[in-house]
């Protein structure tokens, strides 16, 4: 059984594997490289808009995309409660 990722998690696996520098991915989605790079590290929520734009510029599934993003923000939030 695979571990389920981060959204965070995720981007930095596929983009390191691609080869891709964080302002590179940004250009492709064509935002600013320091929105990519808090997105990437789990310091800003990224828009529903976005999501589609990561799965875009990295070539994987909006699918697991919208995994790794509930299960990111899903875990912030139950952290949160405590």
């Amino acid at each position: 059984m695979t571990k389920q990722k981060k959204l965070s998690e995720l981007l930095l696996e596929v983009r390191t594997k691609q080869g891709l520098t964080q302002a590179q991915v940004a250009r492709r989605m064509d935002i600013n490289p320091s929105t990519y790079t808090r997105v990437e590290r789990g310091k800003q929520r990224p828009a529903s808009f976005t999501l589609q734009g990561l799965s875009n510029a990295l070539h994987i599934s909006l699918h697991d995309i919208l995994e790794a993003w509930e299960y990111e923000y899903n875990s912030k939030s139950k952290e949160a409660d405590k």
